[in-house]
């Protein structure tokens, strides 16, 4: 993606020379770095869980960066997963809970990253599909004591 930018001798990007598009898409890509920075330096995180068969149920996992780092958390993303926990919060059907809450995304809308993301799809071979950022009833907010998976 970067090579297709213009590098000033330096070996840097040559901002004077982006075109409207390309600066555009660079700032939306140190935005997105700076998100995951923020996400990463959180000692806490947020995970969802949806259960695929008839239960239709979501679960938000309030996992410690600490015990589970990010590498091991998309261990989750995939196939059967049992938690053992407490539930410290069952959402109410007016509830909701935002999973970029610990971050400074939380602060931006949902249309901000849905924005993000088409910006990065209309570039060729990139295809972004997002998942929501709210949670909404029926789900329980979750703290494991124990993760199989």
């Amino acid at each position: 993606m970067l090579q297709s930018f213009p590098i000033n001798k330096d070996g840097n990007i040559d901002i004077a020379n982006l075109s409207p598009e390309k600066l555009n898409l660079l700032q939306n890509m140190s935005i997105v770095q700076a998100i995951v920075a923020d996400l990463e330096s959180s000692p806490l995180s947020d995970v969802l869980l949806k259960h695929e068969g008839e239960w239709k149920k979501t679960a938000v996992l309030n996992l410690s960066t600490r015990v589970l780092p990010f590498t091991d958390q998309e261990l989750l993303h995939c196939g059967r997963v049992t938690v053992i926990g407490k539930a410290t919060h069952i959402l109410a059907k007016e509830e909701n809970i935002n999973l970029y809450r610990r971050s400074v995304l939380g602060i931006a809308a949902q249309s901000t990253s849905t924005q993000w993301a088409q910006s990065f799809n209309s570039m060729p071979d990139v295809d972004i599909k997002l998942e929501s950022s709210i949670v909404e009833y029926p789900a329980v907010e979750i703290i494991p004591m124990a993760i199989y998976i």
